[in-house]
């Protein structure tokens, strides 16, 4: 298998346990592939020990406690602490770390699910499962989402170039699905 392969098959799966048997299995046959040790690197970066087979998703993490702190009204004396807990979410993002090529991929295949997953969330069954929303107001409500989660809340706090590149990706991805 060549590093096109790989990636091919890398970016198609969404358990982190099988990306990381595909990945080691790779770099087993090429241990001197730096773009593979750059993909296994990041992905222990999304996902801390990536050897477990349900490791807890970083990047999910974050963009929750961003989502929740989005939703909240702080005033001006919690403003400093919500800055700091807001880096700290930038950090577990990988938004502090040189921006590879691979870590960008891995940004974008985070959106992909990111996004899939927060139209099933707003895609539920309501009025005891007797009818379901339409694909305009899911697609609304995720917009919304996207709007108070990367664009109102960095305003607010301060961040909005250091949450750029990834604002973008997943902007461009809401726009291609």
């Amino acid at each position: 298998m060549n590093i096109d392969e790989l990636k091919k098959q890398y970016y198609q799966l969404d358990n982190s346990y099988d990306r990381y048997l595909l990945l080691t299995e790779y770099l087993s046959e090429y241990p001197e592939d730096n773009t593979g040790k750059e993909m296994l690197s990041v992905l222990n970066l999304r996902y801390g020990n990536a050897k477990l087979r349900k490791p807890a998703d970083h990047f999910m993490h974050a963009c929750m406690m961003m989502k929740v702190m989005a939703d909240e009204k702080f005033s001006t004396f919690s403003l400093t602490k919500n800055k700091q807990e807001y880096q700290k979410l930038l950090k577990e993002l990988g938004l502090y770390e040189l921006q590879t090529v691979e870590l960008l991929a891995e940004w974008k295949h985070f959106a992909k699910m990111y996004i899939r997953l927060s139209k099933e969330n707003q895609s539920r069954s309501y009025f005891f499962g007797m009818g379901k929303r339409e694909d305009i107001v899911v697609e609304q409500r995720v917009n919304e989402e996207f709007q108070k989660v990367f664009i109102d809340l960095p305003n607010r706090l301060g961040f909005t170039k250091q949450i750029e590149v990834l604002k973008d990706i997943i902007q461009y991805e809401l726009n291609h699905m």
